[in-house]
C-alpha cells in the first residue's frame, strides 16, 4: 500500500484535532518548566515572600491536568483515528491510487464482510458468483450488439438466412486487446443431405473500424471458415462451423479504446429447422435483434433470456409485425444470456 496514503491519514486526523491536542500539551509544557524552575531555583521571592513552593504545586497542578487530560483523550483519538480512517478509504481520490489488483482485494475484503454479517447461509455461497461478475467488467465489454436475419425459401425446401451481426466492444484496460478473442466464432448446424457441409455457412463481409478511426474496412482475406463433423449427445446439430484467423489477422483485430465490428454471413438451414439461438460470449450492455421471413406467412415467436432480464418490468421489448419480430433490451446481459426465436408456419 502506498505509504503517502497513510501520512495522508494522518496529516487529515492532526488537521481536525490541532487546536486541542495544542493546548494539552501547551499545558503539560509549562507544568513542566514550573517545576524545573523550582527545582533550580528553590527560592523564588515576591515582595518579600518565597513563592517557590505555590509555583512548585502549581505546575504539578499543570502537569496531573495536562496528563490526565491525554490519558482520557486517548479512547477520543482512536475513535477520531478509526473514522478518518474510514472516511479516507472511501474517498474516491484513495481508491483511484490503488492498481486493479489491490482494488480486486479490497472489493473481494469488502464482499467476504457483507456476506458474513448476514444470518442466510445461502447467501455465503453467491460470493463466488458475485466475484466472477466483478471479474467480467475488468474485460473488454459489448456497449451494443446488433442482428439482423433475413430469411428466405430456396428451391430443395431449404432456408437461407442472411445474418448481419453488428456490435462495438469496448475496453476498459490500458493495454490494447484483441478482439478476436471476444469474436463469437462457432456456430453448430444442422447436416442437410445432398448438401455440402462447407455450403452450410459463408462469411460475405468482415468489416472493422478501430478507435473511431476511418470508414468501415473489409478484412475478410485475414480469415477462412472450417466446417468439421460434431457430435453432442441428444443434439440433432452435427456440423460446427468455425471462423479461423489466417496469417496477419491479429493486427487487424488489435485496439485501444473500442473496435466495431460487422460480420455478414449465410447460412442455409432445413425447413424444419425452425429455432434460432444466440447466446452471448461477453457481458452487453445493449442488445437488439430483428428476425424476418421474406414472403412467406409465419408467426414468429421470440424472447430474451438472462441474469437481469424481466418482461414483466419492461426489461424486454418485443414488437412483432407480419413476418418479423423485434426483441431489445437496455439491461445487462451476461455470458451464456441471449435470445430464442421460433417460427411456425401458418395453415393456408
Amino acid at each position: 500500500m502506498n505509504l503517502f496514503l497513510f501520512k495522508k491519514t494522518n496529516d487529515s486526523i492532526s488537521e481536525s484535532l490541532k487546536n486541542t491536542k495544542l493546548r494539552i500539551w501547551l499545558v503539560l509544557f509549562i507544568g513542566i518548566i514550573i517545576i524545573l524552575v523550582t527545582l533550580i531555583h528553590p527560592k523564588i521571592c515576591l515582595f518579600g515572600n518565597n513563592i517557590s513552593p505555590f509555583l512548585q504545586n502549581l505546575g504539578k497542578s499543570f502537569f496531573a491536568a495536562a496528563t490526565i487530560a491525554l490519558i482520557l483523550r486517548v479512547p477520543t483519538l482512536l475513535n477520531d483515528v478509526n473514522n478518518s480512517s474510514i472516511k479516507l478509504f472511501k474517498d474516491n481520490k484513495f481508491l483511484k491510487r490503488l492498481d486493479t489488483a489491490e482494488l480486486k482485494t479490497l472489493r473481494a475484503d469488502a464482499t467476504e464482510s457483507a456476506y458474513s454479517r448476514s444470518a442466510n447461509s445461502v447467501n455465503i455461497s453467491l460470493k463466488e458468483i458475485d466475484t466472477q461478475i466483478a471479474n467480467l467488467f475488468l474485460q473488454p465489454y459489448y456497449s451494443s450488439f446488433k442482428i439482423i436475419v433475413r430469411c428466405r425459401f430456396i428451391e430443395n425446401n431449404l432456408i437461407e438466412k442472411k445474418i448481419t451481426t453488428t456490435y462495438t466492444l469496448k475496453n476498459p484496460n490500458k493495454e490494447k486487446c484483441n478482439a478476436f478473442d471476444h469474436l463469437k466464432s462457432r456456430v453448430i448446424l444442422k447436416k442437410i443431405d445432398g448438401f455440402e457441409d462447407n455450403k452450410l455457412r459463408e462469411i460475405l463481409k468482415f468489416q472493422v473500424i478501430k478507435d473511431n478511426k476511418g470508414n468501415w474496412e473489409n478484412i475478410l482475406n485475414y480469415f477462412g471458415l472450417s466446417h468439421t463433423n460434431y457430435e453432442e449427445e441428444s443434439s440433432p446439430y452435427n456440423v460446427l462451423t468455425n471462423i479461423k484467423p489466417k496469417k496477419g489477422a491479429n493486427t487487424q483485430l488489435e485496439f485501444e479504446n473500442n473496435i466495431q465490428i460487422k460480420v455478414t454471413e449465410k447460412r442455409i438451414v432445413s425447413r424444419d429447422d425452425n429455432t434460432y439461438l444466440y447466446r452471448v460470449v461477453g457481458p452487453v450492455e445493449k442488445f437488439s435483434i430483428n428476425y424476418s421471413f421474406e414472403e412467406c406467412d409465419v408467426d414468429l415467436i421470440g424472447n430474451c433470456f438472462g441474469t437481469f432480464q424481466d418482461t414483466k418490468n419492461g426489461g424486454i421489448n418485443i414488437v412483432k409485425d407480419k413476418n418479423s419480430i423485434n426483441i431489445s433490451t437496455e439491461k445487462w446481459l451476461l455470458n451464456g444470456n441471449g435470445i430464442i426465436v421460433v417460427h411456425n408456419y401458418n395453415k393456408s
